[in-house]
Formats: C-alpha cells, structure tokens, sequence
C-alpha cells in the first residue's frame, strides 16, 4: 500500500518560520497572516499553521488568509525594505520631514514612494507613510 505524503505548510516555531510535515495525511488546509504590499504582516500575532485559522475573527478581518493550493502555500516571500520620505502638510505647504518610514514588499513588488503633488489630501494619501504608489 502506497503511503500518501503528508501536506507540508509553514509553521511558526520556537524561533522561525519552518517548513513542516503536517501532522496528519488528511490535511489539506494551511494557514497563515496576511501580508499588506508596503506595509507588511497585517497581524504579527497570527502563526503559520497546518490547518485552517485558529482564529476565525482574525480570519474574518482580513488578518488570517488559508489556502489549498499545496505544499508551503501559506508561504510569504517577502522582499528587501526600503525607505521613503515622510511629509507634513503645514500652513498649505508639503514639507519633507527629517523621519522616513521602513516600507515592506513582496519579492519581485516594486519599490514605490510617494511624494505629495499639488492636490495632495494628508489624509488620504500619507496614511502609510509615504510607502507605495
């Protein structure tokens, strides 16, 4: 009799983030956080896991993606940080601040800043420190 190989997911460990066996022969569900271009982990307290999300209001949120589409599908292949300028609007006028802020992507994500044009809202579009288009 043919033995089926167990799915493998990544699963957080002590230390890292590993690729595993699961556990059982059956399972068919890996889980793990969601990764936000130019931002990052959505919530660094979610863990990569064989199964569905142990949490299904973090899965509701957006903070706990599963997947089925095989082994270390759960995988994130984030790429090199970089860092953009941040901006203040004071007295109607966009001025670079001494402060940049650390921007996350994926491999292959371009890196991309923001820089304030003339019709610039604050609010809308320095909400994430002047990462991404």
């Amino acid at each position: 009799v043919a033995s089926v190989a167990a799915l493998k997911c990544h699963v957080t460990g002590e230390e890292e983030v590993t690729s595993t066996d699961c556990a059982s022969a059956d399972e068919t569900i890996c889980s793990g956080p969601v990764f936000v271009e130019y931002t990052g982990i959505k919530d660094t307290s979610v863990e990569y896991a064989c199964g569905a999300c142990a949490d299904s209001g973090k899965q509701a949120a957006g903070e706990c993606a599963e997947c089925i589409t095989g082994d270390d599908c759960n995988a994130i292949d984030a790429g090199a940080d970089f860092m953009c300028d941040n901006y203040e609007l004071k007295d109607a006028v966009w001025n670079k601040t001494e402060t940049q802020t650390t921007c996350q992507r994926l491999t292959g994500t371009a890196a991309v800043c923001r820089m304030p044009g003339a019709k610039a809202d604050e609010t809308a579009h320095f909400t994430n420190g002047g990462c991404g288009p």
